[in-house]
Parts: C-alpha cells; sequence; structure tokens
C-alpha cells in the first residue's frame, strides 16, 4: 500500500511512519499542500491520502479536493474537522487508540477502493 501522509507537525509524521511503517507500507510525508498535489500527479499515484486539516499558513481543503478528483480515499487525521469537507473517514486527534484507528481505516479504505 503507498500511502501519502501531509502533516506539518514532525512529532505527528514521526507516529504515522512508526505505525505504517511495520506495515510493509510506502509511506511518503509531506507538510505542505503543495508537495502534496506534486506526489499525487505522479506514478505510482498512492493508494490512501491520510491528511491533517489546519496546517501552519493553510488548510488541506485544496490537497483534500485533489486527492477526491483523482478518486483517492482521504483519511483526515485531525482535531479540527471541518464539517463542510468531503473525505471518506475521520480519525480525531487526540485519539488515545490512534495506532488501531489509522490501521482500521487504511485498511477499510483501502480494500473498499
Amino acid at each position: 500500500m503507498r500511502i501519502l501522509h501531509l502533516e506539518d507537525s514532525p512529532q505527528i509524521q514521526s507516529m504515522v511512519k512508526r505505525i505504517f511503517g511495520s506495515q510493509r507500507c510506502v509511506l511518503v510525508s509531506v507538510s505542505t499542500v503543495v508537495d502534496a498535489i506534486a506526489e499525487m500527479t505522479r506514478e505510482p499515484r498512492p493508494d490512501l491520502f491520510i491528511s491533517d486539516w489546519r496546517l501552519e499558513n493553510e488548510t488541506a481543503r485544496k490537497a483534500i479536493e485533489f486527492a477526491k478528483d483523482l478518486a483517492i480515499p482521504v483519511l483526515l487525521f485531525s482535531g479540527t474537522p471541518p464539517a463542510d469537507i468531503n473525505v471518506d473517514l475521520v480519525v480525531e486527534k487526540p485519539c488515545a487508540r490512534a495506532d488501531h484507528e489509522l490501521l482500521a481505516g487504511a485498511e477499510k479504505l483501502v480494500v473498499r477502493n
């Protein structure tokens, strides 16, 4: 499974890398919307896009919409998820069972698509 992860917090990037690193996944982490969109245009495309919502100077709306236009499933992993965004699954931070929630969500979305 190829996963693209948009997150501006190095601590959260490390946690997600730890979670998916043991699952034989290819994880590409980026910290800006521009970098996320650039990664989505490369082949092979991601099987899953995991994104935070609120980044340092922007929201992830454009990257999420771009992923949806490409039919890439989106898992929003955020402490401030908006009600009006079209994603496939939301896991809210902080999450005591982040390992379980992210792995189960990724498996559900990639298998479904």
